[in-house]
């Protein structure tokens, strides 16, 4: 049985880009907790104890930063979806200037270094707040896990344009057993 590794690389993106979209729309990013109740912050909103959530308005550098790097991961998790997704025989055009392997590598490879420059970026802005008062929630946290999982699939998409085993089914050159040449047997006089 051959490992079909575009489907494996497919499925793993539309993971890498739910995951995002959860993670990019949640307002469980940080957790502060004042005297009297509590707030939770994300990327755009930030919600009271009894849920009024309100927008959060442009101020800081930092996190104008964190933003723009996690909507460049959401795009280019986006379009790495695209790259590994089967639709050639939906449009019926095969133009291509680099294999779609090597793209959706470099996508991934891209939407992976987004999440964590906007991490460090989100966590550089949070830590203006002492840690006693607020601590970080399960987007964050989801977000990280994502980030590895972006460089996981890049590296999938890279070993198996390197191997091109996207197009075929064989194995890999490097990895193909050495076999030895059928011997012939000498000529009878």
């Amino acid at each position: 049985m051959r490992i079909n590794y575009r489907y494996i690389s497919s499925i793993l993106s539309l993971t890498s880009l739910g995951l995002l979209v959860v993670a990019h729309c949640s307002h469980s990013w940080r957790t502060y907790q004042p005297l009297v109740g509590y707030y939770t912050m994300g990327l755009w909103t930030i919600c009271s104890d009894n849920m009024e959530c309100r927008k959060l308005h442009a101020g800081q550098a930092n996190m104008e930063f964190t933003r723009a790097f996690m909507l460049l991961a959401l795009i280019s998790s986006f379009l790495a979806v695209i790259w590994s997704i089967e639709w050639d025989h939906l449009c019926h055009c095969h133009f291509t200037f680099l294999p779609k392997a090597l793209l959706s590598s470099i996508f991934n490879l891209v939407a992976g270094l987004s999440l964590l420059i906007g991490l460090v970026m989100f966590e550089i802005e949070s830590t203006r707040i002492p840690e006693k008062t607020s601590f970080k929630n399960w987007a964050f946290y989801l977000s990280c896990a994502n980030g590895f999982l972006c460089f996981l699939i890049a590296t999938l998409d890279f070993v198996a344009y390197k191997c091109s085993l996207w197009e075929t089914n064989h194995v890999c050159p490097e990895h193909e057993e050495a076999k030895e040449p059928p011997t012939v047997a000498p000529a009878l006089l």
